[in-house]
């Protein structure tokens, strides 16, 4: 699965997370996602169901419960599929997801419920590649989030928990003949591997 774009941001996140001086007025999580995302079959078959990766940040001043929000996925999935007029045909389907919102967190002992919502962009493409037949198709829309889930602190900073989110966007491949319109969001679950401060 490649992830283009995301290992470049999952340094600097990486790096603000560390515990510095100016964070020490801040609180917040940054969470790592590793789950899988489900697409409208009639629109993304056979690519529908596509492994993901991703990172949640998630900050605040101190004793805040609602954080500012900031997530971004990535997901790709590629199979082989057989067409009677096109023969074998290569087939990938991937999707990034750029999230800002807000982020409600409840403190109970070392367990985190949360729930968040907002807006996002969302990048789309699905490919063709056989012989005979290599269009492409994508588009980039904008659309909303919810999410909810939990995360565990174990010894006083790491996190482990899970994370349920659903994004909604409208897409249009328009250089399909004729063009199509698609959904470009979906069901989204994994789990949640972290830092907090």
């Amino acid at each position: 699965m490649r992830l283009r774009g995301i290992v470049p941001l999952l340094v600097i996140v990486a790096a603000a997370a560390a515990p510095t001086a100016a964070l020490a007025r801040y609180e917040g999580n940054v969470n790592f996602f590793v789950g899988q995302k489900w697409l409208n079959t009639s629109d993304w078959s056979p690519v529908d169901e596509q492994p993901e990766l991703g990172v949640m940040l998630a900050f605040a001043p101190e004793r805040s419960r609602v954080y500012f929000a900031l997530d971004v996925l990535a997901s790709q999935a590629s199979t082989t599929a057989t067409s009677s007029i096109h023969g074998t045909v290569d087939v990938t389907g991937e999707t990034r997801e750029y999230d800002v919102g807000v982020r409600k967190v409840w403190n109970v002992g070392t367990t985190h419920p949360f729930l968040g919502a907002g807006g996002c962009l969302i990048v789309s493409r699905l490919r063709y590649d056989s012989p005979t037949y290599s269009p492409s198709y994508g588009d980039e829309n904008y659309g909303i989030w919810v999410d909810g889930g939990v995360t565990w602190r174990i010894g006083g900073h790491f996190n482990l928990g899970f994370n349920l989110r659903a994004s909604l966007a409208h897409g249009r491949f328009d250089s399909a003949t004729p063009p199509k319109d698609v959904e470009v969001g979906g069901f989204h679950a994994g789990m949640l591997l972290g830092y907090g401060w």
